[in-house]
């Protein structure tokens, strides 16, 4: 079994950021949970300064699971890189000071219900009449326009409409909403973007924009053909369990010691290196397994050969050999396993910050690596409002009267 690493000593003062390519870039966001914050801890990790603005009882991530002495796991994850404040937005007072912080930002992000921050007169019209350049992300679960706007959303109601959940599992069972958060994971990455791109033009043009993501869209592009399959065939895609419709054999087996390979054979030649790896020369010279398309015709047949193959080779003896014949494949992991694989520790896919509250966090890396201007994990999200009297001071220039009132009031 693998052992704890070590905890870091815990940090104080947070550690510089390395110059990224968003340095410079100023990120205010006000969204909530998951796929807005994810969508700024992205934009983070590349060095853009990002200011999390939380409600002052604390953003409802702070208390999902799961939690490990009172502290929630995803808080850490998605607001790490981020300064943190609190400031009550529903307040007139907060409102102000909302407005005083965008007007020195790039970039707010925001996941509210459509018309919530006109309520609160901090609506993109009128942060723009003070910040032309500003550009604003809006993260819906189906967008700011349409007949389902008003509704309350979340990214599983995304992966349920999206035709995602209906394709996942076998076909005679119910279809699987995946136990993951998968759908704001897949908006985050788009809104973060979606940002980018924006920030791309404004540096052309000087001007902002606003930016309508709705998570339901997104995940239609990583479906991808299934709506082309539909308008062209008049045929819906169906679940299928590992299988697809366009490669065979593709799944995962389980080894004589009880586990899991996954393999995809991709050509006629890879098939040739694969029964060569389970010591079947002759099997390509099957017709019914010479070429994909009789593979795909055959499908029950190739994959019983495999299972019958998997089923009778230990594990390590079957990685082996398939590596020595360059079949593409892959262990299924747990959360052990992936932090003991060589490739992962290689390229330190895996980050071990220091962290007040939780002593240490190992976090996921950044999502690809810069050569001149790297992104950097420098730390996990901190303590709820543990930047209060650094910003407020330091950038807004607010005295100890002023945050004491302020404290009073609950506005902060």
């Amino acid at each position: 079994m693998r052992t704890t690493p070590s905890p870091p000593a815990s940090h104080g003062p947070l550690p510089a950021p390395l110059p990224g390519p968003l340095h410079g870039v100023r990120i205010v966001d006000c969204s909530t949970v998951f796929a807005g914050p994810a969508a700024a801890a992205y934009l983070a990790d590349f060095g853009a300064e990002v200011l999390k603005i939380e409600h002052p009882d604390g953003d409802q991530a702070r208390s999902f699971e799961p939690v490990h002495n009172d502290i929630s796991l995803w808080s850490k994850l998605v607001n790490r890189n981020k300064q943190t404040i609190t400031l009550d937005l529903h307040a007139a007072e907060g409102q102000q000071l909302f407005r005083r912080l965008v007007s020195e930002a790039d970039v707010v992000i925001e996941n509210f219900r459509p018309g919530t921050l006109e309520r609160w007169n901090i609506g993109y019209a009128t942060l723009a009449a003070q910040q032309a350049r500003l550009i604003m992300l809006h993260v819906t679960a189906f967008g700011r326009t349409g007949p389902y706007s008003d509704r309350p959303g979340y990214g599983t109601l995304a992966e349920a409409m999206s035709g995602l959940a209906q394709l996942i599992g076998y076909p005679d069972r119910p279809p699987l909403l995946p136990p993951l958060a998968l759908g704001d994971n897949i908006g985050a990455i788009a809104g973060a973007f979606a940002v980018v791109t924006a920030l791309f033009h404004r540096e052309r043009s000087g001007v902002g924009q606003e930016i309508d993501l709705s998570l339901l869209e997104p995940l239609l592009a990583v479906l991808g053909v299934q709506t082309l399959v539909r308008s062209v065939t008049g045929q819906s895609l169906q679940r299928q369990g590992n299988r697809v419709n366009h490669l065979a054999p593709r799944g995962a087996w389980q080894t004589a010691d009880g586990r899991w390979i996954s393999v995809t054979v991709g050509n006629d030649n890879t098939f040739r290196s694969l029964a060569a790896a389970m010591d079947m020369p002759g099997l390509p010279d099957d017709p019914r397994f010479a070429t994909n398309r009789a593979r795909l015709a055959n499908v029950d047949a190739i994959e019983a050969v495999l299972a019958g193959w998997f089923g009778r080779t230990a594990y390590a003896d079957a990685l082996r050999v398939l590596t020595e014949h360059k079949v593409a494949h892959a262990p299924l992991y747990d959360a052990e396993q992936l932090l003991e694989d060589p490739q992962l520790r290689s390229r330190s896919a895996f980050v071990n910050t220091a962290d007040d509250e939780l002593g240490h966090a190992l976090l996921p890396n950044v999502l690809a690596r810069f050569s001149a201007t790297p992104g950097q994990i420098r730390f996990a999200g901190r303590r709820k409002g543990a930047d209060n009297d650094a910003v407020y001071r330091q950038r807004l220039g607010l005295s100890d009267d002023e945050l004491r009132t302020l404290r009073e009031q609950r506005i902060i």
